[in-house]
């Protein structure tokens, strides 16, 4: 005995594999209806194949035409994959951390002695002012190196004025009687100060120098940063 998984369908005595035709059941109410089926008019004006056709309403359902709206986003999606495409180049070319264009200014940029930047930032601090006053006039390139010449000429110009003073003042006052012992002894005790602090300042400056290090000192590195810009503004001209 075969089962059929439609109660109110009929065997169809056609179909040589024993199917069965639709259902016969018919809705008692268009509640039971979602599709219009118990409605015979709204089943009559339906078309065929009309696939806006709106089930129960009897109606086909109108499509808005809006003229060049595929144009429009057809280009919306063509300028999409072509800015998805568009290879933009890192801003890294051209130079070390730097854009093309831009002035040298780093630990590693070429400079106009052809010398390594952070050899003539420690010869900047080797030769105290001096080293700094040659690299600040004559480094045309790297304003890493025009930086520490600066900072040395900063830092090291009046420390040095400061103690060519301090020992002027002890030979002069050397021969003169009670007094020359005490100027000998408060002045040296000074210039023995500055001696140490500056010579370990130095001592740091070069090393961080040497490890391309753009160290900033208080009170110090905004005369020096005036110093380099000033000297920027004038090679501009």
């Amino acid at each position: 005995m075969g089962n059929n998984p439609n109660p109110g369908s009929q065997p169809d005595s056609s179909n040589t594999y024993g199917g069965y035709t639709g259902s016969s059941y018919t809705p008692k109410s268009p509640a039971e209806d979602p599709y219009g089926a118990y409605n015979p008019q709204a089943q009559s004006q339906r078309p065929g194949n009309d696939p806006n056709y709106v089930y129960g309403s009897g109606q086909a359902q109108q499509q808005q035409y809006r003229p060049g709206a595929g144009q429009q986003q057809q280009q919306y999606s063509s300028a999409g994959s072509s800015a998805g495409n568009t290879y933009v180049p890192p801003q890294s070319v051209g130079g070390r951390g730097r854009s093309s264009g831009q002035s040298n200014s780093g630990p590693y940029d070429s400079t106009t002695f052809k010398l390594k930047a952070t050899t003539e930032a420690v010869l900047s601090y080797l030769f105290i002012c001096f080293g700094g006053i040659f690299f600040y006039l004559f480094e045309r390139k790297n304003r890493f190196v025009r930086y520490h010449a600066a900072q040395s000429i900063v830092t090291f110009g009046p420390a040095f004025l400061v103690y060519l003073i301090l020992q002027l003042a002890i030979n002069f006052f050397a021969g003169v009687f009670l007094l020359g012992p005490v100027v000998h002894l408060a002045f040296g005790c000074v210039s023995t100060a500055i001696l140490v602090v500056f010579g370990l300042l130095w001592v740091f400056l070069i090393f961080q120098a040497y490890r391309g290090v753009n160290t900033r000192l208080p009170f110090v590195s905004k005369y020096a940063d005036q110093l380099v810009n000033g000297f920027s503004r004038k090679k501009s001209i």
